[in-house]
């Protein structure tokens, strides 16, 4: 079989997902031979002396790239992978879901060792240093369905190609620019810290709460950096806590701290959706667009991937943006190597006052010790300080809004308050 420019299905699929894993890319593990699949294959093949260097992936191409990756087992299709009844899968286990799970670590930049199906030591510290990077996860080096969930979304697996809209720059109206102004003073002035909290609707108002327990319990203490538990956000659980608030989901919102991927949060729909071996969370979907980049971005950060922009392109275009702009964040590291899709954050434009952009987020991390209780600030983007911002880029969506108000405006703009002890 050879595939080539044109073709699409499973078989395509895992073709990217080895040549992302081998360090290729190839644009979105999609399942569509485009052209940025074809040119992976063709700098591949140009790699190896012998090959053809056409852009098609024959036997003998594919046969190379298996060599790369070391496999032992013939690769499972992703969709037998995700319908696989070893939905769990840890040290000791063999097979191919382990290499399922070796070649979307690598896609992701973790090192698992050779791609051989043996979830071996190697493989459950890459599993260990990625779920530690995301505060969604237990730390514990088993791929279960939230760590695979996150993995797939980490590398953008089967990212939608949502249609971009046109960005409106329509300034925010007062009374919801005076409530969005008190949160901010509350998160940052309590202040709401780095941590597994997250956001719920109770009696009436949204909640911040100290932990991922419910409210009326014993407050769970955790490990952190101050010694103490503190009411908390993680980047995700901000995201989806502001935007519920901001579009008054009120009652129908939903705190499903492990939402796996933020492109999905921001593009399904309002419905219900079942997160395996989680939680349901319902989407912002409908009323939130993808911000289509410049190209500016993507060629200053020196990112492969050109679906990003940078904070330097968000100032530029600050006047055109939405207020309310929510991003996934890529991070280069100090090698050159890509962090994939492990932050989220929102930036705000005040078209009240000279297209000001300001930046809020839940920055922090899970280490060793525990959650780093950084707190929350809110701090504008300038001129001079926007290079701070130079190793990150991002996916961009902004919130839809015609005349300045949000979500159902038969619902109160709600209080926040904070979890009591």
């Amino acid at each position: 079989m050879i595939l080539t420019q044109g073709s699409s299905g499973p078989d395509v699929e895992q073709l990217q997902l080895r040549l992302k894993a081998a360090g290729y890319d190839c644009g979105d593990v999609d399942g569509d031979y485009g052209p940025r699949t074809t040119a992976a294959v063709r700098a591949f093949q140009a790699s190896r002396p012998g090959l053809a260097v056409d852009g098609a992936a024959g036997p003998a191409t594919r046969a190379a790239l298996d060599a790369v990756l070391a496999p032992i087992a013939p690769v499972v299709p992703t969709a037998a992978f995700a319908a696989s009844p070893r939905a769990v899968l840890r040290r000791g286990d063999r097979g191919a879901d382990v290499e399922q799970i070796q070649l979307r670590l690598r896609a992701a930049g973790y090192d698992p060792g050779p791609a051989d199906g043996d979830y071996g030591a190697r493989t459950a510290a890459a599993v260990l240093a990625f779920q530690a990077d995301r505060p969604d996860l237990e730390d514990d080096g088993v791929a279960g369905p939230m760590t695979v969930g996150a993995l797939d979304a980490a590398i953008a697996k089967k990212q939608p190609d949502v249609a971009a809209k046109a960005p409106s720059a329509v300034p925010c109206e007062s009374a919801t620019w005076a409530a969005f102004q008190r949160l901010v003073a509350s998160v940052t002035g309590q202040p709401v810290r780095y941590g597994p909290g997250r956001g719920l609707w109770h009696d009436g108002k949204f909640l911040v709460t100290y932990g991922a327990g419910r409210i009326g319990g014993t407050i769970r203490e955790w490990p952190n950096a101050i010694g103490r538990s503190y009411p908390s956000f993680h980047c995700s659980s901000w995201t989806n806590f502001v935007l519920g608030w901001l579009l008054r989901r009120n009652q129908n919102y939903t705190h499903a701290g492990n939402v796996p991927s933020l492109f999905d949060l921001l593009e399904k729909s309002a419905d219900l959706h079942q997160i395996p071996g989680g939680g349901a969370y319902r989407g912002y979907g409908d009323a939130c667009s993808r911000i289509e980049p410049d190209g500016s971005g993507a060629k200053r950060s020196g990112c492969p991937d050109p679906k990003v922009v940078d904070a330097r392109e968000l100032y530029d275009r600050r006047a055109s943006l939405p207020t309310f702009v929510t991003c996934g964040q890529s991070t280069r590291r100090s090698d050159g190597s890509w962090k994939w899709w492990h932050h989220t954050v929102l930036f705000v434009v005040d078209h009240r006052d000279r297209d000001r952009l300001y930046r809020i987020a839940a920055d922090g991390y899970k280490g060793a010790q525990g959650y780093s209780a950084d707190p929350m600030r809110w701090a504008e983007i300038t001129d001079k300080n926007v290079g701070n911002y130079a190793a990150a880029v991002y996916r961009a969506y902004g919130v839809d809004t015609t005349d300045g108000t949000y979500g159902d405006l038969t619902r109160p703009i709600a209080d926040v308050d904070f979890e009591v002890p």
